[in-house]
Protein backbone atom coordinates (compact mmCIF):
# COMPACT_ATOMS: atom_id res chain seq x y z
CA UNK A 1 0.00 0.00 0.00
CA UNK A 2 1.25 3.48 -0.83
CA UNK A 3 2.25 5.59 2.13
CA UNK A 4 0.69 8.68 0.60
CA UNK A 5 -2.91 8.94 -0.59
CA UNK A 6 -3.46 9.96 -4.17
CA UNK A 7 -3.97 13.69 -4.75
CA UNK A 8 -7.46 14.81 -5.63
CA UNK A 9 -8.82 18.21 -6.63
CA UNK A 10 -11.75 18.95 -4.35
CA UNK A 11 -14.76 20.79 -5.71
CA UNK A 12 -16.91 20.59 -2.61
CA UNK A 13 -15.11 20.66 0.74
CA UNK A 14 -17.96 19.14 2.70
CA UNK A 15 -21.20 17.43 1.71
CA UNK A 16 -23.63 19.58 3.65
CA UNK A 17 -23.65 22.81 5.72
CA UNK A 18 -21.57 22.42 8.85
CA UNK A 19 -20.51 24.53 11.80
CA UNK A 20 -18.17 27.52 11.60
CA UNK A 21 -14.37 27.24 11.53
CA UNK A 22 -11.99 26.54 14.38
CA UNK A 23 -11.62 29.51 16.72
CA UNK A 24 -8.27 31.31 16.52
CA UNK A 25 -7.48 30.65 20.20
CA UNK A 26 -7.77 26.87 19.77
CA UNK A 27 -5.57 26.93 16.67
CA UNK A 28 -2.92 28.91 18.54
CA UNK A 29 -3.01 26.38 21.39
CA UNK A 30 -2.75 23.40 19.07
CA UNK A 31 0.06 24.93 17.03
CA UNK A 32 1.93 25.78 20.19
CA UNK A 33 1.59 22.23 21.47
CA UNK A 34 3.01 20.80 18.27
CA UNK A 35 5.87 23.30 18.17
CA UNK A 36 6.77 22.57 21.77
CA UNK A 37 6.44 18.84 21.27
CA UNK A 38 8.61 18.74 18.18
CA UNK A 39 11.45 20.47 20.02
CA UNK A 40 11.57 17.95 22.87
CA UNK A 41 13.51 14.72 23.06
CA UNK A 42 11.59 11.54 23.85
CA UNK A 43 11.77 7.86 23.02
CA UNK A 44 10.34 6.74 19.70
CA UNK A 45 6.66 5.87 20.05
CA UNK A 46 4.64 3.09 18.55
CA UNK A 47 2.37 5.17 16.31
CA UNK A 48 -0.40 2.60 15.98
CA UNK A 49 -0.70 1.70 19.66
CA UNK A 50 0.00 5.11 21.13
CA UNK A 51 -2.21 7.09 18.76
CA UNK A 52 -5.13 4.72 19.25
CA UNK A 53 -4.67 5.02 23.01
CA UNK A 54 -4.49 8.82 22.80
CA UNK A 55 -7.65 9.14 20.71
CA UNK A 56 -9.65 7.06 23.18
CA UNK A 57 -8.81 9.25 26.19
CA UNK A 58 -11.91 10.95 27.55
CA UNK A 59 -10.23 14.03 29.03
CA UNK A 60 -9.80 16.55 26.18
CA UNK A 61 -6.64 18.17 27.54
CA UNK A 62 -4.96 14.81 28.11
CA UNK A 63 -6.09 13.70 24.65
CA UNK A 64 -4.55 16.73 22.94
CA UNK A 65 -1.32 16.33 24.91
CA UNK A 66 -0.98 12.64 24.06
CA UNK A 67 -1.78 13.12 20.36
CA UNK A 68 0.90 15.83 20.20
CA UNK A 69 3.39 13.44 21.81
CA UNK A 70 2.63 10.78 19.22
CA UNK A 71 2.74 13.10 16.22
CA UNK A 72 6.05 14.69 17.20
CA UNK A 73 7.75 11.32 16.61
CA UNK A 74 5.75 10.37 13.51
CA UNK A 75 7.23 10.57 10.02
CA UNK A 76 5.55 11.36 6.75
CA UNK A 77 5.78 7.64 5.97
CA UNK A 78 3.37 7.06 8.88
CA UNK A 79 0.66 9.13 7.22
CA UNK A 80 -1.51 6.31 5.92
CA UNK A 81 -1.33 4.47 9.26
CA UNK A 82 -2.35 7.66 11.08
CA UNK A 83 -5.22 8.31 8.67
CA UNK A 84 -6.46 4.73 9.14
CA UNK A 85 -6.42 5.11 12.93
CA UNK A 86 -8.25 8.43 12.74
CA UNK A 87 -10.81 6.86 10.42
CA UNK A 88 -11.29 3.96 12.86
CA UNK A 89 -11.94 6.40 15.71
CA UNK A 90 -14.06 8.81 13.66
CA UNK A 91 -16.93 8.73 16.14
CA UNK A 92 -14.62 9.85 18.96
CA UNK A 93 -13.00 12.73 17.09
CA UNK A 94 -13.32 16.31 18.24
CA UNK A 95 -12.20 19.54 16.60
CA UNK A 96 -8.89 19.67 18.49
CA UNK A 97 -7.88 16.09 17.59
CA UNK A 98 -8.62 16.57 13.90
CA UNK A 99 -6.89 19.95 13.79
CA UNK A 100 -3.71 18.52 15.30
CA UNK A 101 -3.61 16.04 12.42
CA UNK A 102 -4.17 18.88 9.94
CA UNK A 103 -1.32 20.93 11.40
CA UNK A 104 1.08 17.96 11.48
CA UNK A 105 0.26 16.93 7.91
CA UNK A 106 0.65 20.50 6.64
CA UNK A 107 4.27 20.57 7.77
CA UNK A 108 5.09 17.67 5.45
CA UNK A 109 2.85 18.41 2.48
CA UNK A 110 0.46 21.38 2.78
CA UNK A 111 -1.07 20.92 -0.65
CA UNK A 112 -1.98 17.31 0.04
CA UNK A 113 -3.13 18.13 3.56
CA UNK A 114 -5.48 20.76 2.16
CA UNK A 115 -6.89 18.78 -0.76
CA UNK A 116 -6.93 15.22 0.55
CA UNK A 117 -7.77 16.14 4.12
CA UNK A 118 -11.00 17.72 2.98
CA UNK A 119 -12.09 14.52 1.24
CA UNK A 120 -11.77 12.48 4.45
CA UNK A 121 -14.43 14.57 6.25
CA UNK A 122 -12.86 13.85 9.64
CA UNK A 123 -14.16 17.26 10.69
CA UNK A 124 -16.22 19.91 8.90
CA UNK A 125 -14.60 21.50 5.87
CA UNK A 126 -13.99 25.04 7.13
CA UNK A 127 -12.42 23.78 10.36
CA UNK A 128 -9.99 21.49 8.56
CA UNK A 129 -9.16 24.03 5.87
CA UNK A 130 -8.69 26.80 8.44
CA UNK A 131 -6.20 24.72 10.42
CA UNK A 132 -4.21 23.85 7.29
CA UNK A 133 -4.20 27.37 5.83
CA UNK A 134 -3.11 29.01 9.06
CA UNK A 135 -0.20 26.60 9.51
CA UNK A 136 0.70 26.84 5.82
CA UNK A 137 0.69 30.65 5.92
CA UNK A 138 2.89 30.62 9.00
CA UNK A 139 5.66 29.09 6.87
CA UNK A 140 4.80 30.19 3.32
CA UNK A 141 2.11 32.89 3.18
CA UNK A 142 2.41 33.44 -0.57
CA UNK A 143 1.76 29.77 -1.37
CA UNK A 144 -1.06 29.62 1.16
CA UNK A 145 -2.61 32.71 -0.42
CA UNK A 146 -2.51 31.06 -3.84
CA UNK A 147 -4.28 27.99 -2.43
CA UNK A 148 -6.93 30.19 -0.84
CA UNK A 149 -7.58 32.04 -4.10
CA UNK A 150 -8.01 28.74 -5.95
CA UNK A 151 -10.28 27.44 -3.20
CA UNK A 152 -12.45 30.55 -3.48
CA UNK A 153 -12.95 29.97 -7.20
CA UNK A 154 -13.53 26.21 -7.02
CA UNK A 155 -15.23 25.62 -3.67
CA UNK A 156 -18.03 27.10 -1.62
CA UNK A 157 -20.10 26.47 1.46
CA UNK A 158 -21.27 28.05 4.71
CA UNK A 159 -18.52 30.10 6.34
CA UNK A 160 -15.99 28.91 3.73
CA UNK A 161 -14.63 32.28 2.53
CA UNK A 162 -14.63 33.84 5.98
CA UNK A 163 -12.82 30.97 7.69
CA UNK A 164 -10.10 30.68 5.06
CA UNK A 165 -9.56 34.42 4.92
CA UNK A 166 -9.20 34.81 8.67
CA UNK A 167 -6.97 31.72 8.89
CA UNK A 168 -4.72 33.10 6.17
CA UNK A 169 -4.41 36.49 7.90
CA UNK A 170 -3.66 34.82 11.23
CA UNK A 171 -0.95 32.60 9.76
CA UNK A 172 0.48 35.44 7.66
CA UNK A 173 0.94 37.52 10.81
CA UNK A 174 2.42 34.52 12.66
CA UNK A 175 5.23 34.48 10.10
CA UNK A 176 8.49 35.74 11.66
CA UNK A 177 8.79 38.48 9.02
CA UNK A 178 6.09 41.14 8.82
CA UNK A 179 4.93 41.29 5.18
CA UNK A 180 2.27 43.97 5.25
CA UNK A 181 2.44 45.01 1.59
CA UNK A 182 1.60 41.55 0.25
CA UNK A 183 -1.01 40.93 2.95
CA UNK A 184 -2.82 44.20 2.34
CA UNK A 185 -2.79 43.69 -1.40
CA UNK A 186 -4.36 40.28 -0.95
CA UNK A 187 -7.07 41.77 1.29
CA UNK A 188 -7.65 44.71 -1.04
CA UNK A 189 -8.39 42.37 -3.95
CA UNK A 190 -10.93 40.31 -2.01
CA UNK A 191 -14.58 40.80 -2.96
CA UNK A 192 -16.15 43.51 -0.77
CA UNK A 193 -18.12 42.02 2.08
CA UNK A 194 -17.95 40.66 5.59
CA UNK A 195 -14.90 38.38 5.15
CA UNK A 196 -12.83 41.24 3.78
CA UNK A 197 -13.87 43.62 6.56
CA UNK A 198 -13.27 41.11 9.34
CA UNK A 199 -9.90 40.12 7.90
CA UNK A 200 -8.85 43.77 7.59
CA UNK A 201 -9.93 44.39 11.18
CA UNK A 202 -7.97 41.35 12.37
CA UNK A 203 -4.86 42.38 10.44
CA UNK A 204 -4.86 45.98 11.66
CA UNK A 205 -5.59 44.92 15.24
CA UNK A 206 -2.67 42.53 15.35
CA UNK A 207 -0.27 44.91 13.60
CA UNK A 208 -1.24 47.63 16.07
CA UNK A 209 -0.83 45.43 19.14
CA UNK A 210 2.28 43.53 18.06
CA UNK A 211 4.22 46.11 16.04
CA UNK A 212 3.03 49.44 17.40
CA UNK A 213 0.91 52.40 16.44
CA UNK A 214 3.30 54.00 14.00
CA UNK A 215 3.70 50.82 11.94
CA UNK A 216 -0.09 50.41 11.78
CA UNK A 217 -0.55 54.05 10.76
CA UNK A 218 2.10 53.78 8.06
CA UNK A 219 0.49 50.62 6.67
CA UNK A 220 -2.90 52.33 6.34
CA UNK A 221 -1.58 55.63 5.02
CA UNK A 222 0.57 53.77 2.48
CA UNK A 223 -2.33 51.92 0.85
CA UNK A 224 -3.11 52.81 -2.80
CA UNK A 225 -5.16 55.96 -2.76
CA UNK A 226 -7.44 55.67 -5.76
CA UNK A 227 -9.12 53.09 -7.92
CA UNK A 228 -10.82 53.45 -11.30
CA UNK A 229 -13.90 55.04 -9.69
CA UNK A 230 -12.15 57.45 -7.34
CA UNK A 231 -11.04 57.08 -3.76
CA UNK A 232 -10.37 53.45 -2.94
CA UNK A 233 -13.13 52.13 -0.61
CA UNK A 234 -10.68 49.63 0.87
CA UNK A 235 -8.47 52.48 2.06
CA UNK A 236 -11.49 54.32 3.44
CA UNK A 237 -12.44 51.21 5.40
CA UNK A 238 -8.85 50.76 6.61
CA UNK A 239 -8.78 54.34 7.92
CA UNK A 240 -12.07 53.85 9.74
CA UNK A 241 -11.09 50.53 11.28
CA UNK A 242 -7.73 51.77 12.46
CA UNK A 243 -9.44 54.80 14.02
CA UNK A 244 -11.73 52.47 15.97
CA UNK A 245 -8.78 50.37 17.11
CA UNK A 246 -6.79 53.43 18.17
CA UNK A 247 -9.76 54.66 20.19
CA UNK A 248 -9.46 51.49 22.27
CA UNK A 249 -5.68 51.41 22.70
CA UNK A 250 -4.65 55.07 22.59
CA UNK A 251 -7.45 57.69 22.40
CA UNK A 252 -4.99 60.58 22.54
CA UNK A 253 -3.13 59.27 19.49
CA UNK A 254 -6.45 58.61 17.77
CA UNK A 255 -7.45 62.24 18.24
CA UNK A 256 -4.19 63.50 16.76
CA UNK A 257 -4.50 61.14 13.81
CA UNK A 258 -8.10 62.21 13.14
CA UNK A 259 -7.03 65.86 13.18
CA UNK A 260 -4.44 65.12 10.49
CA UNK A 261 -6.92 63.46 8.13
CA UNK A 262 -10.49 64.50 8.96
CA UNK A 263 -10.67 67.07 6.16
CA UNK A 264 -8.99 64.80 3.63
CA UNK A 265 -10.47 62.15 1.34
CA UNK A 266 -10.22 59.36 3.95
CA UNK A 267 -11.10 61.21 7.14
CA UNK A 268 -14.83 61.86 6.88
CA UNK A 269 -15.89 59.33 9.56
CA UNK A 270 -12.80 59.30 11.77
CA UNK A 271 -14.07 61.65 14.46
CA UNK A 272 -17.40 59.90 14.76
CA UNK A 273 -15.90 56.42 14.92
CA UNK A 274 -13.34 57.42 17.55
CA UNK A 275 -15.94 59.13 19.72
CA UNK A 276 -18.41 56.25 19.50
CA UNK A 277 -15.85 53.62 20.42
CA UNK A 278 -14.23 55.79 23.09
CA UNK A 279 -17.63 56.34 24.70
CA UNK A 280 -17.80 52.66 25.66
CA UNK A 281 -14.83 53.18 27.96
CA UNK A 282 -15.11 56.87 28.88
CA UNK A 283 -18.29 58.55 27.60
CA UNK A 284 -17.61 61.77 29.48
CA UNK A 285 -14.19 62.22 27.84
CA UNK A 286 -15.56 61.27 24.41
CA UNK A 287 -18.43 63.72 24.71
CA UNK A 288 -16.29 66.58 25.98
CA UNK A 289 -13.95 66.06 23.04
CA UNK A 290 -16.83 66.26 20.55
CA UNK A 291 -18.24 69.36 22.25
CA UNK A 292 -14.82 71.02 22.34
CA UNK A 293 -14.74 70.79 18.58
CA UNK A 294 -18.05 72.63 18.40
CA UNK A 295 -16.75 75.32 20.75
CA UNK A 296 -13.65 75.67 18.58
CA UNK A 297 -15.86 76.77 15.63
CA UNK A 298 -15.08 74.01 13.17
CA UNK A 299 -14.72 75.73 9.76
CA UNK A 300 -16.83 72.98 8.20
CA UNK A 301 -19.52 73.10 10.88
CA UNK A 302 -21.91 74.96 8.59
CA UNK A 303 -22.10 71.94 6.29
CA UNK A 304 -25.40 70.10 6.94
CA UNK A 305 -23.71 66.72 6.58
CA UNK A 306 -21.07 67.61 9.16
CA UNK A 307 -23.66 68.95 11.60
CA UNK A 308 -25.84 65.89 11.13
CA UNK A 309 -22.93 63.55 11.74
CA UNK A 310 -22.01 65.39 14.92
CA UNK A 311 -25.59 65.20 16.20
CA UNK A 312 -25.76 61.47 15.47
CA UNK A 313 -22.47 60.94 17.26
CA UNK A 314 -23.65 62.81 20.35
CA UNK A 315 -26.86 60.79 20.28
CA UNK A 316 -24.89 57.55 20.14
CA UNK A 317 -22.75 58.62 23.11
CA UNK A 318 -25.91 59.55 24.99
CA UNK A 319 -27.36 56.06 24.53
CA UNK A 320 -24.15 54.42 25.76
CA UNK A 321 -23.75 56.73 28.74
CA UNK A 322 -27.40 56.59 29.80
CA UNK A 323 -27.35 52.80 29.62
CA UNK A 324 -24.14 52.35 31.63
CA UNK A 325 -24.08 55.31 34.04
CA UNK A 326 -27.34 57.31 33.94
CA UNK A 327 -26.71 59.00 37.28
CA UNK A 328 -23.28 60.16 36.16
CA UNK A 329 -24.68 61.56 32.93
CA UNK A 330 -27.49 63.35 34.82
CA UNK A 331 -25.04 65.00 37.21
CA UNK A 332 -22.81 66.08 34.33
CA UNK A 333 -25.75 67.50 32.38
CA UNK A 334 -27.27 69.38 35.29
CA UNK A 335 -23.96 71.15 35.97
CA UNK A 336 -24.01 73.03 32.65
CA UNK A 337 -26.44 75.05 30.50
CA UNK A 338 -28.70 73.04 28.20
CA UNK A 339 -27.52 73.75 24.64
CA UNK A 340 -28.73 72.34 21.34
CA UNK A 341 -25.67 70.08 21.27
CA UNK A 342 -26.62 68.58 24.63
CA UNK A 343 -30.27 68.02 23.74
CA UNK A 344 -29.78 64.34 22.72
CA UNK A 345 -28.12 63.58 26.06
CA UNK A 346 -30.77 65.46 28.01
CA UNK A 347 -33.49 63.54 26.19
CA UNK A 348 -31.81 60.19 26.98
CA UNK A 349 -31.49 61.23 30.62
CA UNK A 350 -35.15 62.26 30.79
CA UNK A 351 -36.38 58.99 29.27
CA UNK A 352 -34.25 56.96 31.65
CA UNK A 353 -35.77 58.86 34.58
CA UNK A 354 -39.27 58.07 33.31
CA UNK A 355 -38.46 54.38 32.87
CA UNK A 356 -36.95 54.00 36.33
CA UNK A 357 -40.22 55.23 37.88
CA UNK A 358 -39.93 58.99 38.34
CA UNK A 359 -41.81 60.57 35.41
CA UNK A 360 -42.89 63.61 37.44
CA UNK A 361 -39.27 64.29 38.36
CA UNK A 362 -38.26 64.00 34.70
CA UNK A 363 -41.00 66.40 33.64
CA UNK A 364 -39.98 68.85 36.36
CA UNK A 365 -36.44 68.83 34.97
CA UNK A 366 -37.80 69.57 31.48
CA UNK A 367 -39.89 72.47 32.71
CA UNK A 368 -36.99 73.89 34.70
CA UNK A 369 -34.27 73.60 32.07
CA UNK A 370 -35.74 73.48 28.55
CA UNK A 371 -37.27 76.31 26.60
CA UNK A 372 -39.12 76.78 23.31
CA UNK A 373 -39.67 73.93 20.82
CA UNK A 374 -37.16 71.72 22.63
CA UNK A 375 -39.27 71.93 25.79
CA UNK A 376 -42.41 70.87 23.93
CA UNK A 377 -40.62 68.02 22.15
CA UNK A 378 -39.18 66.67 25.40
CA UNK A 379 -42.54 66.87 27.17
CA UNK A 380 -44.09 64.86 24.34
CA UNK A 381 -41.32 62.26 24.53
CA UNK A 382 -41.57 61.93 28.31
CA UNK A 383 -45.35 61.90 28.22
CA UNK A 384 -45.50 59.16 25.60
CA UNK A 385 -43.01 57.04 27.56
CA UNK A 386 -45.15 57.48 30.68
CA UNK A 387 -48.32 56.52 28.79
CA UNK A 388 -46.68 53.33 27.51
CA UNK A 389 -45.37 52.31 30.93
CA UNK A 390 -48.19 53.45 33.26
CA UNK A 391 -51.18 54.65 31.25
CA UNK A 392 -53.51 55.20 34.23
CA UNK A 393 -51.04 57.39 36.11
CA UNK A 394 -50.14 59.26 32.95
CA UNK A 395 -53.81 59.98 32.27
CA UNK A 396 -54.19 61.45 35.75
CA UNK A 397 -51.26 63.75 35.03
CA UNK A 398 -52.70 64.81 31.67
CA UNK A 399 -56.08 65.50 33.24
CA UNK A 400 -54.48 67.99 35.62
CA UNK A 401 -54.34 70.35 32.66
CA UNK A 402 -50.78 71.65 33.01
CA UNK A 403 -50.07 71.19 29.30
CA UNK A 404 -51.63 72.86 26.26
CA UNK A 405 -54.27 70.78 24.52
CA UNK A 406 -52.14 70.37 21.37
CA UNK A 407 -49.29 68.79 23.34
CA UNK A 408 -51.69 66.50 25.24
CA UNK A 409 -53.11 65.32 21.93
CA UNK A 410 -49.66 64.49 20.57
CA UNK A 411 -48.76 62.60 23.75
CA UNK A 412 -51.88 60.47 23.43
CA UNK A 413 -51.20 59.88 19.73
CA UNK A 414 -48.15 57.66 20.16
CA UNK A 415 -48.02 56.87 16.43
CA UNK A 416 -47.79 60.49 15.34
CA UNK A 417 -44.70 61.69 13.47
CA UNK A 418 -42.15 63.72 15.46
CA UNK A 419 -43.14 67.42 15.42
CA UNK A 420 -39.62 68.67 14.74
CA UNK A 421 -36.32 67.31 13.43
CA UNK A 422 -34.76 67.77 16.86
CA UNK A 423 -36.84 64.86 18.18
CA UNK A 424 -35.66 62.33 15.64
CA UNK A 425 -33.59 59.60 17.16
CA UNK A 426 -29.95 59.84 16.08
CA UNK A 427 -28.85 57.09 13.73
CA UNK A 428 -26.46 54.42 14.99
Amino acid sequence: MSTRPRLAIVRNPYPEPRASGLPRAILLLLTGLLVASCSADAPTSNVTTDLHSALTLSDPLQRVERISEVLKHAEHSDLQTILDIYEGERLRLDVASASLLAIWWTRFDPQAAFEQGLTSHLVDGPTWAGAVIREWARHSPDRAAEAVQIAFSEQDGPNWHRTLTLALVGGWLDHPELQTDALMEFLRLLPPGRPQKEALDLALGRILREHGTEIAVSVVEGLPGRDSLGHDPFKVDAFNRLATRLAVDDPARAILWAAQHENGPYGHDLTSRIARRWSRDDPKAALEWILSRVDASDPLDDEPDRRGQRERTIGAIARVWSANDPAGMTRWLDDRPLSDSLAPLFRASILHEVRRGDPRGAIARIEERARGPLRDDLLIDAGRAWVRLHPADAEVWLAEGHLPAAIQEKIRDANAAPPTASRRRPAS
